[in-house]
């Protein structure tokens, strides 16, 4: 038997697998000249249904929980939780079991995709987004990387550390960026506001900024005996550490040796791999007392800086080289266990770096220049801060605190006070999400081009919008769906987009509690 439909034919075997009722109701269509596409799926996919899955799935045995209705496809988003749970197992062809009769892989298939173009029209059309809170802290991890990427600044001094400067985020299911429980208590905020005074103070370069101490320790696990990767070819051991220096000035290396030194050895201190200074140390012959701590004191420029302090090697053959041991704490030749930074001493100004670019946009030449300049600056600063336009009323805000400044100590302290208000406003420090007007309670709405561009940026980047993102969303274009998709596209091929992986795997997987755990030294000796 062969029933015709509309010019298909449905062979016989067809009957049989999807059952005498949806043939019937193809029959009708055709009979009735009627060629809807839908129908025929859907009949289809009913009788596969009816035919495969209901003696198991009947009101009656309820297999798993679940009741499987081929009139409940007439409105498959009515029933969408039940249908999802149906095309992941057709998908994954684990239903039926296997030793019951199955369709072969073509109707797996097109009923799976019957079923997920349903529930695609279906959500498209009622959309329903959950209830989602308008205001979203910045996570910890989040904090950094914005401040990284508005003010340039990659690497803050030991001290000032974010582990430091800010309390760990509220965690629920190993996860920290849950916006009901990224609440602002009493103490995170001065904790922001201790976090914007250091953070506007390097930015600027402010000439009062007091001496710094930052202490490098090396792990016990490092070797000492072979060059160390980011060191100077022709180095033995040591650390290399990236470090801010605020202002151009002096700042004192300190270096601590593990062990007294038996024989001479030459200790160098480099900076961006450039040898800065250098002290032999060591007793000829290895009898006498001999130092374990040295100081070099060295002028640095402003900015960031690659710092590293190693050991010359050594010509001759080693004397250990037979019975070389992986651990620091072992062997005779000499090992560092810690550098210490300290500094800003004499210093001769603030320098030329990747913050103040960032920052000073314009340069005021006399008296009369400075408040438009300061304005120009300002409006460059929240606009990328606050990630939207900004307005003459949001540059009026910080200016009292320019003000203050200025008269303090001039043009540049009055930016770096407004910088401070900035850092601790509610316009940066969250990610606001505004109800449009007339929109009732539980109605979905569209994001704005600027909201999208927040949420992207901060999913794919941990981080704010760039600036090319950012115009995007001014000029609306960002929610085209093309120009978007470009979007997208060229935010993951960012370096900044290795935070989605790093930071949900860090998460998901504990990876952020290695870096905290020392591995037993009896069960792993090596």
């Amino acid at each position: 038997m062969r029933a015709s439909l509309g010019g298909n034919a449905l062979p016989s075997r067809a009957v049989a697998s999807v059952g005498i009722a949806a043939v019937a109701a193809l029959v009708a269509l055709a009979w009735l000249g009627v060629r809807d596409r839908a129908a025929e799926q859907r009949a289809l996919t009913a009788a596969t249904i009816t035919h495969y899955c209901r003696d198991c799935h009947d009101p009656l045995s309820q297999s798993g929980g679940l009741v499987l209705d081929a009139r409940d496809l007439s409105d498959v988003g009515a029933h969408a939780e039940a249908f999802e749970k149906v095309v992941r197992k057709l998908r994954a062809h684990t239903m039926p079991p296997a030793d019951n009769p199955r369709p072969d892989a073509a109707t797996y298939d097109r009923v799976a995709t019957f079923l997920e173009t349903s529930l695609d029209r279906a959500a498209a059309a009622a959309p329903n987004p959950g209830t989602l809170p308008q205001l979203h802290r910045l996570t910890r991890t989040e904090y950094r990387n914005t401040i990284r990427d508005l003010l340039a600044l990659d690497h803050l001094p030991a001290e000032m550390d974010y582990e430091l400067l800010l309390p760990a985020d509220n965690a629920n299911s190993g996860f920290d960026n849950l916006a009901d429980l990224l609440f602002v208590s009493p103490v995170i905020m001065e904790r922001y506001l201790e976090a914007a005074r250091k953070i506007a103070r390097l930015a600027v370069g402010d000439p009062d900024t007091p001496v710094m101490v930052n202490i490098h320790r090396l792990p016990l696990q490092q070797p000492q005996d072979e060059e160390v990767d980011g060191l100077p070819l022709g180095s033995r051991g040591g650390l290399v550490a990236d470090s801010y220096f605020p202002l151009d000035a002096e700042y004192a290396f300190r270096v601590q040796l593990e062990r007294r030194p038996r024989e001479l050895h030459e200790l160098e201190i480099s900076v961006d791999g450039a040898r800065v200074a250098t002290a032999t140390i060591g007793v000829p012959g290895g009898s006498g007392p001999a130092p374990t701590t040295f100081e070099f004191r060295v002028p640095v420029d402003a900015g960031p800086h690659r710092v590293g302090a190693a050991f010359v090697t050594r010509t001759e053959a080693l004397d250990e080289r037979t019975v070389r041991q992986l651990r620091r704490s072992r062997g005779t030749l000499p090992a560092i266990e810690v550098v210490t930074i300290g500094g800003p001493y004499a210093a001769t100004g603030p320098g030329v770096t990747p913050s103040r670019s960032r920052l000073f946009v314009c340069h005021p030449q006399s008296a009369a220049e400075e408040s438009p300049c300061a304005r120009e600056i300002l409006t460059a600063l929240l606009r990328r801060a606050y990630r939207r336009p900004v307005t003459a009323a949001d540059v009026d805000e910080l200016w009292p605190f320019y003000a203050a400044g200025a008269a303090e100590h001039g043009f540049e302290r009055g930016i770096q006070r407004a910088l401070e208000r900035a850092l601790v406003s509610p316009q940066f420090l969250f990610r606001i999400e505004r109800v449009p007007r007339g929109v009732q309670p539980g109605q979905p709405f569209d994001l704005n081009a600027v909201e999208l561009a927040s949420r992207l940026s901060y999913f794919l980047w941990s981080s704010m919008p760039d600036d090319a993102l950012l115009a995007a969303a001014a000029d609306g274009t960002l929610t085209d769906p093309r120009v978007l998709s470009r979007e997208i596209a060229r935010l993951l091929a960012d370096p900044r987009a290795d935070s989605l992986v790093d930071n949900v795997a860090s998460q998901w997987l504990f990876l952020r509690d290695v870096a905290h755990k020392d591995p037993d030294l009896f069960l792993f000796r090596d």
